[in-house]
């Protein structure tokens, strides 16, 4: 669906009505429901194309967009400067040396989702991927544990969030190192199912992009690197680690305080160019790591390389001389035109099969008949815990065709794309509108999605996301959403 409002007229002030409707309650939506909001630019005085809507008008003021919004803000309000941190894309937004990562203790970070895979991002170069252990939001319940990790098991350690590892980057030209997240210039850009980094640095005589996306076909990431620029003997090297209960910062994951409980060191298990992490905190849940390009060396690494801020902590470290806390690293020459990927994926070696067949019988055949109700449940299965099974397999299908796995990822989103652009005056607006439909495929209901646990749980104040997809002409997924309400509700 394409409104383009710049030279075309409005014929009835009813479509204007819907319009703003739609767009308003997926703004407030988005702003209630996620804290991991992003911040945007935005010039408060309207264009004249637009009416000055009372309820447009508070979202401008004090919504997502505005600069008295509390998300994304390093300093308190009476601090802030006069305009957001972020800049409108078309459909995303962009910032110059940001300084959020997702391995600190805030909300000031980024999620690219896909089905039930979360992929954690900031304005730094680093990812970590988790998924939810439960929440008491939608109701007391697990989400299914396919990871071996109940709720209980979660919250009783301080967290409700499991993390799937994490990956750091940095650079080594002759007997120099840096860290790729602390270049002299990174220029980030948020868009649906996108992040990219362009990362330069005038000492290190290097530039390069990472671009990540979310995998379609199996649980983890893609991530893409182009070398723009690099010296004769420079060296890409990436570290992956930190499986097990996402605790941050670093020092409540590893460490012992007197409130809280370290989680255990990582196992890890190098097998043909990748690495196999795991954690006992997770007992079910198996991660899969790799850097492609010519020459690869792999090795362990120190876990502390996470210890993002301290200045004490350098990608230099002695092989023979590594605790019992470690992480993987992998390394590879580049040079300039030169592409490589950094694979992960993950999943589990089995399920709860009683629990799975407890939550099928919730799925009432009276309620919702055949083949409907089969459908549901394929649905839920598949997201739940189908996707998650044979993660090594999936990973080795993975490693020989990386380019076609980018590929198959990028076609989904640009479909998503081409069911919803607005175009009018205002970019900001512009921005937010493209960047809020096209992520509702981030917070779906139930059956397929994050928001669809164990417990069937339904609440109606994400539903919001009905009007997008009925505008985008999104029927089956709809129709699998109220499926789902009409087999469970006598429960």
């Amino acid at each position: 669906m394409k409104w383009n409002f710049n030279n075309a007229f409005i014929p009835a002030k009813v479509m204007v009505r819907i319009f703003f409707k739609t767009i308003v309650i997926i703004f407030l939506s988005f702003f209630v429901e996620i804290s991991n909001a992003e911040v945007l630019k935005t010039d408060v005085a309207l264009d004249t194309t637009f009416p000055n809507h009372p309820t447009y008008r508070k979202v401008i003021d004090k919504g997502i967009m505005s600069k008295d919004s509390p998300w994304f803000w390093e300093d308190p309000a009476g601090k802030r400067g006069p305009n957001p941190p972020y800049k409108p894309l078309n459909d995303g937004f962009t910032i110059v040396n940001g300084k959020s990562h997702p391995l600190q203790a805030s909300h000031r970070q980024h999620w690219l989702i896909y089905q039930n895979n979360r992929i954690h991002i900031g304005d730094k170069p680093i990812a970590n991927t988790r998924v939810i252990g439960g929440s008491f939001m939608y109701g007391t319940f697990d989400s299914f544990p396919i990871t071996g990790v109940s709720l209980k098991d979660a919250v009783l350690k301080g967290t409700d969030s499991l993390s799937l590892g994490a990956v750091r980057f940095a650079v080594k030209t002759g007997s120099k190192v840096k860290w790729l997240d602390e270049f002299e210039i990174i220029e980030t850009s948020f868009r649906p199912g996108l992040a990219q980094w362009k990362c330069s640095d005038s000492n290190m005589a290097v530039s390069l992009s990472i671009e990540i996306r979310p995998n379609i076909s199996a649980r983890g990431f893609i991530c893409r690197i182009k070398i723009d620029q690099a010296a004769k003997d420079a060296k890409l090297v990436a570290f992956y680690g930190l499986v097990g209960l996402s605790k941050w910062p670093y020092s409540n994951f590893s460490y012992t305080t007197k409130d809280d409980t370290p989680n255990p060191p990582n196992k890890i298990i190098f097998e043909n160019n990748f690495a196999q992490v795991t954690s006992e905190a997770l007992p079910r849940a198996l991660t899969y790591f790799t850097l492609t390009g010519e020459s690869v060396t792999y090795g362990n690494a120190p876990e502390n390389v996470f210890d993002i801020g301290n200045g004490n902590i350098l990608p230099i470290y002695d092989n023979n001389n590594i605790d019992s806390r470690q992480c993987a690293y992998f390394e590879t020459p580049i040079s300039p035109g030169r592409q490589f990927y950094a694979l992960s994926v993950w999943g589990a070696d089995g399920y709860d099969e009683t629990k799975a067949r407890q939550a099928r019988e919730r799925l009432s055949k009276e309620a919702l008949g055949e083949p409907y109700n089969e459908k549901v449940w394929e649905i839920w299965f598949d997201n739940f815990i189908g996707r998650q099974l044979e993660p090594r397999n999936k990973f080795l299908h993975l490693m020989k065709s990386p380019s076609e796995a980018w590929s198959v990822a990028e076609s989904f989103w640009k479909e998503r794309a081409s069911r919803w652009q607005i175009d009018t005056p205002n970019n900001s607006f512009n921005a937010s509108a493209n960047w809020v439909g096209q992520t509702i495929e981030y917070f779906r209901q139930p059956p397929g999605y994050m928001l669809g646990q164990l417990m069937w749980c339904g609440y109606g104040h994400i539903t919001s996301g009905w009007y997008v997809l009925g505008s985008m002409g999104d029927t089956d997924n709809l129709a699998a959403m109220l499926g789902m309400y009409a087999g469970t509700r006598q429960n």
